[in-house]
């Protein structure tokens, strides 16, 4: 099954009438969901997700707050997200490695993969860094 916009508003008992999701990400057998629970920037929330059984996805956690961006680590997967210029490259470092991330056209990222260890977070950065 894939990870869609409509199915992380379902799944995550979002109201349909104000929830917009920002942004999906999938990463192997995790996802995570970047999620504004009313449509105005104050709040984002993200939602994590690990694949279940029958091929479906299970949501593990979901938290958040107020800002712009974010990290989150849980026994399943690392998360972190930001909100810069539209369209902006990013790069993730994480546990030696560097993943890319791409903006979408409001300037929303998000980057999921899973956990490595038990004290690393992701750190985005933009590109021109």
């Amino acid at each position: 099954m894939e990870m869609t916009k409509d199915y992380a508003i379902k799944a995550g008992g979002w109201d349909p009438r104000y929830a917009v999701v920002r942004a999906v990400v999938t990463h192997g057998d995790v996802a995570a969901v970047l999620v504004d629970p009313n449509g105005d920037g104050g709040s984002i929330d993200v939602d994590q997700y690990r694949r279940g059984p029958e091929d479906t996805w299970v949501e593990v956690s979901s938290g958040g707050g107020a800002g712009d961006s974010g990290a989150s680590w849980s026994p399943h997967m690392v998360a972190t997200y930001g909100r810069t210029a539209s369209r902006a490259r990013i790069l993730v470092d994480y546990c030696g490695e560097t993943y890319p991330a791409t903006a979408d056209e409001d300037g929303w990222w998000l980057f999921a993969t899973r956990s490595l260890d038990d004290h690393s977070m992701p750190v985005g950065r933009p590109v021109d860094e």
